[in-house]
């Protein structure tokens, strides 16, 4: 009963914040990193000098993403995923509050990886044309890395807390708010065209991008060369070509 109320007031929300890939409907503002990349009180690691823990919510991470994979978020117990892990009871709720906390991180893993990557691609002093190439192409080559993650959490996320699904917006409203904002500076210095909405177009990229976890296996053409693919497709269709 609390699982479909929960997917009642899932869809409601849905419905309600339908702006986004994730649903969401959120402001363009400046990214605070003071705020939205804080752990929340359930995803925090264990303190410093806890190696032998440190292991053990290793390995519950491990083994909750194997389980989830295979069997979906609600059909497995923690008692299976203790026993997957090697760790007692007692262990598991040292490191995780609650079952769905496990949600939480499995989503952190990835979106950390995607706001790493913005970190890590200069804006300033190139042009935005090829900062929204590297992206692209590197949420794709994420793919490869991190598709049971992904798999699991977006066709699962639906069992989050409130509480929780806060912590994970926070996340994705930063990312998206950045790629927006990638693309606006592209406007503002004439490398794109001005298009109607640049948020619109943002999410366009991050979904076709994301989903490719959907279908993704190896085969003729690699993650890189799929990202790379995008990327040639999308920039080519808004980059400005003075006449």
């Amino acid at each position: 009963m609390y699982i479909a109320q929960r997917g009642r007031l899932f869809r409601e929300r849905a419905d309600v914040r339908s702006t986004t890939p994730f649903g969401e409907t959120v402001e363009i503002l400046a990214p605070d990193r003071s705020t939205t990349r804080k752990a929340g009180p359930l995803t925090q690691g264990p303190r410093p000098g806890r190696t032998r823990r440190t292991g053990a919510r290793h390995r519950l991470i491990e083994a909750a993403v194997e389980l989830f994979d295979k069997k979906g978020y609600e059909a497995t117990s923690v008692q299976e995923i203790v026993e997957a892990a090697g760790v007692t009871k007692g262990s598991f709720y040292h490191h995780f509050g609650s079952k769905d906390a496990i949600l939480v991180v499995i989503h952190d893993t990835f979106i950390d990886h995607q706001l790493d990557v913005l970190d890590s691609i200069s804006i300033r002093d190139r042009p935005m044309r090829d900062a929204l190439a590297e992206l692209i192409e590197e949420i794709v080559v994420g793919v490869e890395t991190f598709q049971a993650y992904q798999r699991i959490f977006f066709e699962q996320h639906r069992f989050l807390t409130d509480e929780n699904f806060e912590v994970v917006k926070s996340k994705r409203s930063e990312f998206e708010r950045r790629v927006v904002r990638m693309i606006e500076r592209g406007v503002e210095r004439s490398e794109f065209k001005a298009v109607e909405s640049p948020k619109v177009l943002a999410f366009g990229i991050i979904g076709m991008s994301a989903w490719t976890y959907h279908w993704y296996h190896k085969g003729s053409m690699t993650a890189r060369e799929i990202g790379r693919f995008y990327a040639r497709t999308i920039l080519d269709g808004i980059t400005h070509v003075p006449r």
